[in-house]
């Protein structure tokens, strides 16, 4: 009887990207400018979703009590429970902060991953979200991995469709990534070559409960006021 070849993890050029050097280096950059946004979010709990196992764990700058870590796999996300990537198995409105860094990128369905990410945040809860821009010269370094943008015009439409206030929609990281270099911090300043750099930072708040229909998650993780992270 011949044996029985055991299968092999599954790939993705998409994900791998974020592991690698140049990967790691931009969303470093993308963390630190989105810190002071995060330190704005007062509450109990929050979600942190990020592009693979490689990028840091915790959530740095967070104000929380506590906060679930997800990483971006082929399969799903998986951290302190798996998931696929369209049901996340969280309560209905049980956050103060859910943060995604470059996720809606490696999805196979963006806007369904961004309705469950509204469905879990409470009234006045905060959506951050963190993406790379299309139209910047940086898109050569991963635009052959199978990486599709999510561009500010479409960010708006999610938001106005599941009833978000947009609170902040700006560009961060650099114009240009090379290996080893110093990333330019971002500066606001008008001007055209705003919409080059590497990528946007959307902060949005949940004004309004009750307009959109929300979806039930199966096995909901809740996280309860009062219990600590494991």
């Amino acid at each position: 009887m011949p044996s029985i070849q055991p299968s092999s993890q599954a790939t993705n050029p998409a994900i791998e990207w974020f592991g690698q050097p140049l990967g790691l280096q931009l969303m470093q950059q993308f963390q630190r400018q989105a810190i002071p946004e995060i330190t704005r979010v007062f509450g109990h709990s929050g979600l942190y979703l990020s592009p693979g196992n490689q990028q840091p764990s915790e959530l740095s700058g967070n104000m929380l009590a506590q906060v679930l870590s997800l990483q971006r796999e082929p399969e799903g996300f998986s951290g302190v429970l798996r998931c696929d990537s369209l049901n996340l198995p969280i309560a209905s409105e049980s956050l103060s902060l859910v943060y995604g860094l470059c996720v809606l990128e490696t999805s196979p369905d963006p806007d369904a991953l961004f309705e469950d990410m509204v469905r879990c945040l409470k009234p006045e809860g905060v959506l951050v979200l963190l993406g790379l821009n299309g139209l910047s010269p940086t898109r050569l370094r991963w635009h052959a991995k199978g990486i599709r943008p999510v561009g500010k015009s479409r960010l708006r439409r999610l938001c106005a469709d599941h009833s978000l206030e947009i609170t902040k929609l700006s560009q961060v990281g650099p114009i240009w990534l090379r290996p080893q270099e110093k990333i330019p911090r971002y500066r606001a300043n008008q001007g055209l070559m705003n919409i080059f750099y590497a990528g946007h930072l959307l902060v949005a708040k949940r004004r309004i409960a009750g307009l959109t229909p929300l979806r039930k998650a199966s096995q909901a993780y809740k996280l309860n006021p009062g219990v600590g992270a494991v």
